[in-house]
């Protein structure tokens, strides 16, 4: 059996149908989403609402099947005419879809962005017809078609393949040493990381812009003339700050030590 490409693995985001199945993306379409979320400051592959491979879904007519294909939530503010340009200049066929209902007035679909990777190369064949009423300026609705009103519409080009040392938001890493409130031995993404990594810098930067400040007054007290008593009781007080602030770190470590770990992928 040939091997899979590495931008052609099926990955499980940690998301589920009503049905209780894994929503699953390819590594391509995870990588062209994280670059694109990056252009939008969004987290696009945790708005998806559905993937790739989720056959059998009526409304959907197909296009779903097989890779290359997603759903973003409009509840999620992610249908948006900035999310869909951002995916159309990386080679997706992206359509903003409102709200339809069935002729009986239930819910067809709500809000959301509809979005085929035109060049992945395992597309179904109502996925590709998609492409292709896209490169004729039309709205890709096969069953209602019509011309593509949503602008800019960019001719798609190809996102390049995420090559296999580079490193995915969704890796999954293993943590040889304690770090943060995750421990050794534990798994978590890479995303997670980077997010706790972040939550701590802001933390210690907040400590450190303060013990600056600290230190300015100091030095602009220390130049004026002072009594050798107005000297020492200066001194106190710093000294009583610097304690209290390593007293906060202290208090934050054993807080996050404390923490349950919730980063787990259901």
């Amino acid at each position: 059996m040939p091997e899979v490409p590495f931008a052609q693995v099926q990955i499980k985001i940690g998301k589920k149908y009503s049905s209780g199945d894994p929503m699953i993306l390819t590594r391509r379409t995870i990588a062209i989403l994280e670059d694109a979320g990056r252009d939008v400051g969004k987290d696009l592959v945790d708005g998806v609402v559905q993937g790739s491979f989720h056959p059998g879904n009526k409304n959907s007519g197909g296009t779903h099947d097989k890779g290359g294909v997603f759903d973003l939530s409009g509840s999620q503010g992610l249908a948006t005419a900035a999310v869909e340009e951002a995916l159309r200049n990386r080679g997706v066929a992206a359509w903003i879809r409102p709200k339809r209902l069935n002729p009986d007035g239930t819910l067809k679909w709500g809000l959301h962005l509809h979005g085929v990777d035109a060049f992945d190369p395992d597309l179904s064949e109502d996925a590709e017809v998609q492409v292709d009423m896209y490169r004729d300026n039309l709205n890709g609705l096969p069953g209602a078609r019509g011309p593509d009103t949503d602008r800019p519409h960019p001719i798609l080009k190809r996102f390049p393949d995420p090559e296999e040392d580079d490193v995915q938001l969704t890796d999954m890493v293993r943590l040889k040493k304690w770090q943060e409130r995750f421990y050794q031995g534990k798994e978590i993404s890479v995303g997670s990381l980077l997010a706790d990594a972040a939550a701590q810098s802001r933390r210690n930067k907040r400590q450190l812009d303060a013990l600056a400040t600290n230190v300015a007054d100091l030095a602009s007290l220390i130049a004026k003339p002072m009594s050798e008593e107005d000297r020492r009781r200066l001194a106190e007080e710093v000294a009583q700050q610097v304690v209290q602030m390593r007293e906060d770190l202290s208090d934050a470590d054993d807080d996050a030590e404390d923490t349950p770990d919730d980063t787990d992928p259901s």
